[in-house]
């Protein structure tokens, strides 16, 4: 039969639980009356995960270290595999707690609603869309060569990443005004940057003159198209968008592409036999 002081610490810690602490990772620490050692608790928000540690016995660096950068990431991973698969609507948060291996506790501290986080998951890969564009910019001084680059570094990147092309070109489209301003936020950055390559290679007389910000837009809606239709047939492949559409997208400039370059129809024959 515990004694009142044993009874006393299991009521108040159990209340604490329960009542008072319920939406953050808890940790305590206690001194056993009985046996005299120093423990520490620690449980998410659901009390599902409960650890207990003795403190006496586990050295600082044995001791588990919670990433809250880490548990978003994985929260963010799981929310692409689940959206990609099922959709916005058809999405349940309970499939990327289980997914994630966390808590709703825990996708609420980092994202107010499953909106929030959707779009989130759509600014990572415009954001990763973004870097690569611009590493590959920043090994050019030529301004047409800078376009032909952040082209090819564009298709590259969604041929690479099939799930978020997916949920950013498919799943985006037709959600509300708040999606939609998102996807189109995304596309005027793309678009700007290639609109402000070719005024450059009009000035260094590498293009004629014309309409760039029109060419800019009408390029983007080429490589959306072309992704849209590979992300739900698998056709074309992504390297074989890369080969046809880039230099057909500098010839429509003008620009002077060697032979080897241009598109033709032997060199499809070819790739479909290799």
């Amino acid at each position: 039969m515990p004694t009142a002081k044993v009874a006393f610490a299991i009521f108040f810690g159990e209340t604490m639980r329960a009542y008072i602490l319920p939406a953050f990772r808890l940790t305590s620490r206690f001194r056993c009356v009985q046996c005299g050692m120093n423990y520490m608790t620690e449980s998410d928000d659901s009390g599902a995960d409960s650890k207990i540690y003795n403190i006496d016995s586990v050295t600082v660096s044995e001791k588990p270290i919670r990433d809250p950068e880490s548990t978003r990431e994985r929260i963010l991973d799981a929310a692409l595999s689940v959206f990609s698969h099922k959709g916005y609507h058809d999405a349940r948060l309970d499939e990327i707690v289980a997914e994630s291996r966390t808590s709703k506790g825990s996708i609420y501290f980092h994202f107010p609603n499953k909106e929030r986080l959707f779009l989130a998951l759509v600014e990572k890969f415009a954001d990763l869309l973004e870097r690569r564009i611009t590493e590959a910019i920043d090994q050019h001084t030529s301004p047409m060569a800078k376009v032909e680059a952040a082209l090819e570094a564009c298709l590259e990147t969604f041929g690479r990443y099939r799930r978020p092309a997916k949920v950013m070109l498919v799943h985006a489209a037709g959600l509300g005004n708040i999606f939609e301003e998102k996807r189109l936020e995304i596309n005027e950055r793309f678009a700007r940057l290639i609109h402000v390559y070719l005024d450059e290679a009009v000035a260094a007389g590498e293009i004629e003159a014309g309409d760039t910000d029109v060419i800019a837009y009408a390029w983007m809606g080429s490589i959306y198209h072309l992704t849209i239709r590979w992300v739900y047939s698998g056709e074309p492949a992504p390297a074989r968008i890369v080969r046809t559409l880039v230099p057909t997208l500098l010839h429509s400039v003008n620009y002077r592409l060697g032979p080897e370059r241009l598109p033709s129809a032997g060199h499809s024959a070819k790739a479909k036999q290799s």
